[in-house]
């Protein structure tokens, strides 16, 4: 962390509402050059406020404030020159602060800031002298004036694909925001540099999959670089759109956005019309990631969703947001003085913002920072440097998060292939209660939900197509894993678990077939004598009883279960039932003697009392058998129950028979 304690900017000096003479001509000409040359320019003027209710009622005005000077007491508002008039009917004064033009051309040293050619070169060079960690992804490869949406993803084996917790992070929304660059790129050379040095970022990039989209407004950048340094939207040729009011999430939801053309805060026609919001939406679909923090300027504030009403997971948001503010150095050097919360509530109303959309529809959880406290285009040579090394902590802080944080993670698979599943995940402890997308794994089955820690938790993972499962998990003071394999619906639904089991002997014959199986409507059995055993009958249970089982047979049989996706057959299985059984005994005296009736008595058989064989059995049928023998008597003492069995050698047995005399 920067060790230096640097105050900001001095503030500008309020002019009087009625300009001087000479400048209100020099205004003239700058504003009648900039019609003739490219439309109306803007204007940057310092509103002095007298409470949060100002700056709520220039944000309800349709009012452009690029920022809250909050020691300062004021709010800078870009307008037009048309816009004055309206607010100064308000009741607010201002002072010129600045009149739109490249900054290529200012007197400060702003020319250093990082414009989109600079910025794609510097991405080349990252990747080319880091080829197994920066990998550069095109999301869109033509906006409306020829740039293109880039993403750089950072990780060990770039071009491998990995089973790892993603970070997200992105810069410059609004084109005007130039500092919101350099902390970007800082963080994709300071990552890329530093892995295999620093154990830390080692660690990092071996466990974590960094996404960083440098410049989500590259066509608005360049305006700013060329035409005009205030310049806030998009360049879309029909009417330029504010593209952190064009996301789907609570598009148009609360008033903090506008549907007209004109206004510096615009919309869209329909959520998600811009190309650049597509790209980072789509980019958000396929990673999934656990955390996300999109940077914005100025005023110094922390904010997380949502801009028109508190996020479902209240407490995990102001554990995470108020332990990184204790953290986070102003422009001060000063630590704990960022405002914190969600939008709506720490600044004003914001409708279709990024953080909404990242967490309200892929359930990552989403930060804002907003940097610098007076200006959203502070001197380079003062502040550059110590803005991203101080911004390094917040950046730092979600990854460690990411590995550290109190969550379940894992990866959710096809049981059957290994195959990852975008399964949709539900934590039941962990109600969504603002409506928010069922949160879903990632395109690799990466899936992760921040928690509040020392709790146990029920997590439900589902899928068309699989069967639902839910596992308890308790999660402490760290990440808890947990991988989880899904069985498609018509795998699980495949009859399993035979009762009797797959070649099983000495079956009754009033034997009940049962199974397993998961999901199915109903059932076919097939049941013979044969391996390919015909139709016997239907079961809507998963039991079927068989009739008219004989001694001494092996039957086969199959279960085929039925379910919305058709039939599903099970293997075939067979048992044999005993091949003989005792009806009846008696007791011959002189010598001491066993009568044994029954049925499929044949020679070799072998007649046991407790287990134990007796001297001699003599087979006089198919019905009947004698046993006798020296040490019968005691084998069967008068006044106790014993169990008579008849068997042979190859493991046949009749089921036992209870005699006494």
């Amino acid at each position: 962390m920067d060790s230096v304690r640097t105050k900001g900017p001095t503030p500008v000096a309020f002019l009087p509402i009625i300009l001087p003479a000479a400048l209100i001509f020099c205004l003239s000409l700058l504003l009648s050059v900039a019609a003739a040359a490219a439309g109306p320019l803007h204007l940057l003027v310092e509103v002095p406020l007298r409470g949060d209710s100002d700056v709520l009622r220039l944000t309800a005005g349709g009012f452009d404030v690029a920022g809250v000077n909050r020691a300062a007491g004021t709010a800078g508002v870009v307008v037009t020159e048309a816009e004055l008039e309206r607010l100064k009917s308000m009741g607010f004064s201002y002072a010129l602060k600045d009149v739109g033009h490249p900054l290529r051309r200012r007197a400060e040293v702003l020319s250093d800031y990082t414009d989109p050619v600079e910025l794609g070169a510097f991405i080349d060079q990252a990747q080319a002298a880091y080829p197994n960690l920066v990998k550069k992804v095109v999301l869109k490869d033509t906006l409306f004036e020829g740039q293109k949406l880039i993403a750089v993803k950072i990780t060990s084996d770039v071009n491998e694909d990995h089973d790892r917790p993603v970070f997200l992070l992105d810069a410059q929304h609004h084109a005007r925001e130039v500092m919101t660059v350099e902390i970007a790129k800082d963080a994709i050379g300071y990552l890329a540099s530093n892995y295999g040095k620093d154990t830390k970022v080692t660690e990092w990039l071996d466990k974590i999959e960094v996404w960083v989209v440098a410049c989500v407004n590259p066509d608005g950048a360049e305006y700013v670089f060329t035409t005009d340094n205030m310049w806030r939207k998009n360049r879309d040729p029909i009417c330029a759109v504010d593209l952190n009011r064009n996301y789907g999430w609570n598009w148009n939801a609360c008033g903090g956005s506008s549907g007209a053309c004109s206004s510096e805060i615009y919309r869209g026609p329909s959520p998600e019309s811009e190309p650049e919001t597509q790209g980072v939406t789509a980019l958000a679909d396929e990673i999934r990631p656990l955390f996300s923090l999109s940077y914005h300027s100025y005023g110094e504030y922390l904010l997380y969703p949502y801009g028109c009403e508190n996020p479902s997971e209240m407490a995990v948001y102001d554990d995470l947001g108020q332990t990184l503010n204790g953290i986070l150095e102003d422009d001060n050097g000063e630590r704990g003085r960022y405002k914190t919360g969600p939008g709506w509530s720490t600044i004003y109303e914001t409708d279709g913002s990024s953080d909404d959309t990242l967490y309200g529809r892929y359930g990552a959880f989403a930060f804002v920072i907003e940097v610098n406290s007076s200006d959203f285009q502070p001197d380079y040579s003062q502040w550059r440097d110590v803005t991203v090394q101080r911004q390094r902590t917040a950046w730092q802080y979600f990854l460690d998060k990411t590995l550290t944080y109190p969550s379940i993670q894992g990866q959710v698979t096809d049981a059957t292939t290994g195959q990852p599943l975008k399964a949709t995940f539900t934590v039941q402890e962990a109600a969504l209660t603002n409506g928010e997308t069922p949160r879903r794994a990632s395109a690799r089955g990466r899936y992760g939900w921040p928690l509040q820690g020392g709790k146990t938790y029920h997590v439900t993972f589902s899928m068309p197509g699989y069967i639902t499962q839910t596992r308890e998990v308790a999660v402490g003071t760290g990440t808890a894993l947990m991988d989880v394999q899904l069985t498609s619906t018509s795998q699980g639904a495949v009859p399993r678990d035979p009762a009797p089991q797959d070649k099983a002997l000495n079956q009754d014959l009033a034997a009940t077939l049962t199974w397993s199986s998961d999901g199915a409507t109903g059932y076919e059995v097939y049941f013979g004598t044969t391996p390919t055993p015909p139709m016997a009958g239907t079961a809507t249970t998963n039991s079927y009883s068989p009739s008219s089982l004989e001694l001494g047979r092996t039957y086969y049989w199959q279960v085929v279960a039925l379910g919305p996706w058709g039939k599903t057959a099970g293997p075939v299985w067979s048992f044999s039932t005993r091949p003989y059984a005792i009806t009846g005994a008696k007791k011959a005296a002189n010598p001491f003697r066993l009568l044994v009736s029954g049925a499929g008595f044949v020679s070799g058989c072998t007649l046991k009392v407790d287990g134990t064989a007796v001297a001699t059995t003599q087979v006089k049928g198919s019905a009947r058998l004698v046993g006798k023998g020296a040490g019968l008597k005691v084998l069967v003492p008068k006044g106790k129950t014993v169990q008579l069995v008849v068997g042979d050698g190859a493991g046949g047995a009749s089921e036992p028979f209870p005699f006494s005399w």
